[in-house]
């Protein structure tokens, strides 16, 4: 999928806690590797839900309006969307992204 999803995400859940505190977090920054959640639209049947993800190893797409989109991957082959958190679009995910690799 490319491009921003068509519907505007829905807000996470404010229960959505683990001992921490707040599992998802927004974030104005994202580097590859950072576990979270991204906001994806199906536009062949209107469907739009959040997914897990990983931020990918390439640069920040600028838009026209000074925001940046950051690539995540999505399922299925080879599939990357990009994803703008001034949009809310993605999330950090605090409980996986604090985890070891190993343990995921």
């Amino acid at each position: 999928m490319s491009g921003p999803p068509t519907q505007v995400p829905p807000c996470v859940p404010d229960d959505i806690h683990y001992p921490e505190g707040h599992r998802y977090t927004p974030r104005t920054e994202y580097h590859p590797g950072d576990r979270v959640i991204v906001w994806t639209s199906d536009r062949t049947n209107s469907m739009a839900k959040w997914h897990h993800s990983v931020v990918l190893d390439r640069e920040p797409r600028e838009e026209n309006n000074g925001m940046k989109s950051y690539p995540a991957a999505l399922p299925g082959p080879n599939a990357i969307g990009w994803f703008n958190p001034e949009k809310n679009e993605i999330l950090y995910d605090n409980l996986l992204s604090q985890k070891n690799p190993r343990q995921r």
